[in-house]
């Protein structure tokens, strides 16, 4: 009993310390750019239990037993006029044991005609006692304008038209039963500025959620559904509420997601997705696919974002 007290104070303390270590500002968006969390709203903080937690949440990783590698392609705004932009994701999880920990690499890239940004990630995560693990990610951050004759007359442009800086996040995840788990995270909590001239804050994240494993419902196999809240302490306050669930269907070789999130600033999206495990041997091969839609008008004219990704786990 003694035990189980001092477990929830720690847990509460540090849920407070993540959510109080944050003075949020605007600059790189969030790098959750992966198909199947998108397919359920976003909300995969309280999930985050394979490769994709690298970028989620980095306290989900010690939840794999097994060595993960991801890749992820995406079109946003597919259809857009006059720019073409993508954002990709590879990632590799290497689970060391429960007295050691997890580790994952990760690459994430946006790259329109005219901007690009690269984040590298080195993750960690480990279990401090049972159903509770703490994580974080050490991110290397570059953002480049692509030199053309504007940037050449320009003087912001004088010293270069790339520039570079190292964040961090933090992340907890707390499996209360086998069946519900709680995550928080604190995404870019130094805030690094990131600048050619003027400064350019990146704005820290905090993200907090909940997911509950449904089991057999209906005709899906086993199905789950999960919520998260995200929020910026910028002058705005802006934040994010998402929802979503997931279901598997014969004998968990193929999946349905569906999902979405509102918001200030009148945003409004709606998210779907699927998977297919391919192959189910001594490796499993799996492809996820996502589709998101702006409901407030700001993908008028276009057919949406799409991400597809392949996973092997082995």
């Amino acid at each position: 009993m003694e035990r189980l007290y001092l477990q929830s104070k720690y847990i509460l303390g540090l849920t407070l310390l993540l959510l109080l270590t944050v003075q949020m500002e605007a600059a790189f968006e969030s790098l959750n750019v992966s198909a199947r969390p998108i397919g359920m709203g976003g909300a995969f903080v309280a999930v985050s239990d394979d490769a994709n937690a690298i970028l989620w949440n980095p306290a989900g990783l010690s939840q794999l037993k097994k060595i993960e590698i991801t890749a992820l392609y995406s079109k946003i705004y597919w259809n857009l006029q006059d720019n073409d932009i993508n954002r990709n994701f590879i990632g590799c999880v290497l689970p060391f044991g429960k007295n050691i920990g997890t580790a994952g690499l990760g690459w994430e890239s946006f790259n329109s005609s005219l901007y690009s940004e690269n984040v590298i990630l080195l993750s960690f995560s480990r279990s401090i006692f049972e159903g509770f693990s703490l994580g974080f990610n050490a991110k290397a951050m570059i953002k480049t304008y692509v030199s053309n004759d504007y940037t050449a007359i320009d003087p912001v442009f004088a010293g270069g038209n790339s520039a570079y800086g190292v964040s961090f996040d933090l992340g907890m995840l707390y499996k209360m039963t086998k069946d519900l788990s709680v995550g928080v995270t604190v995404d870019n909590v130094n805030r690094p500025d990131i600048h050619l001239q003027d400064t350019d804050t990146v704005r820290a994240l905090v993200k907090g959620g909940c997911s509950l494993n449904l089991g057999s419902l209906l005709f899906f196999k086993n199905m789950f559904a999960t919520v998260e809240l995200d929020y910026y302490r910028n002058a705005n306050h802006d934040y994010k509420v998402a929802g979503g669930l997931e279901g598997w269907l014969f004998d968990k070789t193929f999946a349905v997601r569906a999902g979405g999130g509102i918001g200030n600033n009148s945003f409004a999206e709606i998210d779907a997705g699927m998977s297919w495990i391919v192959l189910k041997v001594s490796l499993l091969l799996q492809i996820d696919y996502a589709f998101k839609y702006s409901l407030n008008g700001s993908m008028d004219g276009t057919i949406g974002s799409h991400f597809i990704a392949t996973t092997v786990k082995f």
